[in-house]
């Protein structure tokens, strides 16, 4: 064969058509949106304690490991509440198209199933739920899911299910003002907490500005090595501590359930005789 010959087969295989068939059929079946990932990539966090190491040895690992640790972990915490807002936002928004959907008299099921087409893909669940329940004629009594709930007390109380789900509304939009109300008057006390954390990182350029020479001595002396972890933990220590605090006060740990008081046992009346 040819030079030229194996060119133009390698050309009329690179351009050769697709089948038809499976096209169209992929066109009816799109493939599901992949989800996007929320985590950074964990290979990324071993980059700052291999490189602490190879500069301070052992005290670099010790000090750079809590530091990067910390710092992911105040990060994940912030796109959980991020995301958790974002989640209320949206399930109060849905339930006020709900709401709308019952008072113009729709049936539960129809109303779920039409606001679940323009709803966030976090409350779709919930609502396919609810929709499967009412077309069903379901009543779970323990359930996790609030509209579940709130179709099952409508339907044994006979109390509308609009008049409730408006009131959930209302309490998720109470909820997430007040969080929002929260968060902004701590931004001080956390902006506070964040530069008390990196005091320390401005006293060594400092030191080495006057050539007191501070990172000669916490990476290469025995007693830097014993105080650079130390230290670290100390900063971990202070800002894992404020941000406990700001998370108690912003999103407060519910109290638990206590256990129902113990019903008095009946006392068996000992049937006394007649007075004769």
């Amino acid at each position: 064969m040819t030079p030229a010959a194996a060119l133009c087969l390698a050309l009329a295989v690179l351009f050769w058509p697709p089948r038809t068939s499976h096209h169209r059929l992929a066109q009816l079946h799109p493939p599901p949106p992949r989800q996007p990932r929320n985590h950074p990539a964990r290979p990324l966090l071993l980059i700052p304690p291999v490189l602490a190491t190879l500069l301070a040895e052992i005290g670099g690992l010790l000090a750079a490991t809590a530091l990067t640790w910390t710092l992911h972990r105040h990060h994940t915490r912030t796109r959980e509440h991020r995301k958790a807002r974002h989640a209320d936002t949206a399930r109060a928004d849905t339930l006020n198209l709900l709401v709308t959907q019952l008072r113009t008299g729709t049936h539960p099921a129809l109303a779920a199933e039409a606001v679940a087409k323009e709803a966030d893909p976090a409350v779709i669940p919930t609502l396919t739920a609810l929709a499967t329940a009412a077309r069903l004629g379901a009543h779970p009594s323990h359930t996790d899911n609030r509209l579940l709930r709130a179709w099952n007390t409508a339907h044994n109380h006979g109390i509308p299910l609009a008049d409730l789900l408006d009131a959930e509304r209302r309490d998720l939009e109470q909820r997430t003002r007040f969080t929002a109300q929260v968060e902004a008057r701590l931004a001080g006390a956390r902006a506070t907490a964040t530069i008390l954390a990196t005091l320390p990182a401005l006293g060594i350029l400092l030191g080495e500005a006057m050539n007191a020479h501070p990172l000669h001595v916490l990476t290469a002396t025995p007693a830097g090595q014993f105080l650079l972890p130390i230290g670290a933990l100390l900063i971990c220590t202070g800002l894992e501590w404020s941000a406990r605090l700001t998370a108690n006060t912003t999103h407060p740990t519910p109290p638990r359930p206590r256990n129902p008081p113990c019903q008095p046992t009946p006392q068996q009346h000992s049937s006394s005789p007649s007075p004769s």
